[in-house]
């Protein structure tokens, strides 16, 4: 799976930044599947906490790869969204609010220290 990121220019909402708000779908996806999300969440956790205060547009062709991408946008507290570009490519644009956070943790540590308890 590969994906690539450019800056967003939509504006920013408010949203929460902690990992107990993770959508049910989310915390399913991650308790069902989660080997290959946390292979997929590495890489693309880097890329969002790098780009966190500008925001990044991911073009991801699979839907539990956008799952991922909202998951992590909801864990820093951005505004996600998913469409589609004019040549028909599925965008999941991930842009910062005004309650974006990045602490010490990630969301990557966090699944992977609930998994070993």
């Amino acid at each position: 799976m590969h994906w690539r990121w450019t800056i967003s220019d939509r504006p920013p909402t408010i949203s929460r930044p902690y990992a107990s708000y993770l959508r049910r779908r989310v915390r399913g996806l991650i308790n069902s599947r989660t080997e290959c999300v946390l292979s997929v969440l590495a890489d693309m956790e880097r890329d969002v906490r790098l780009k966190i205060d500008q925001g990044l547009t991911l073009h991801l062709d699979d839907g539990m790869c956008r799952m991922v991408a909202h998951g992590l946008a909801q864990y820093y507290g951005m505004k996600s969204w998913s469409e589609d570009s004019a040549d028909g490519t599925r965008l999941t644009i991930l842009q910062p609010t005004s309650t974006t956070v990045i602490g010490s943790g990630t969301l990557f540590e966090y699944i992977a220290k609930r998994q070993n308890t």
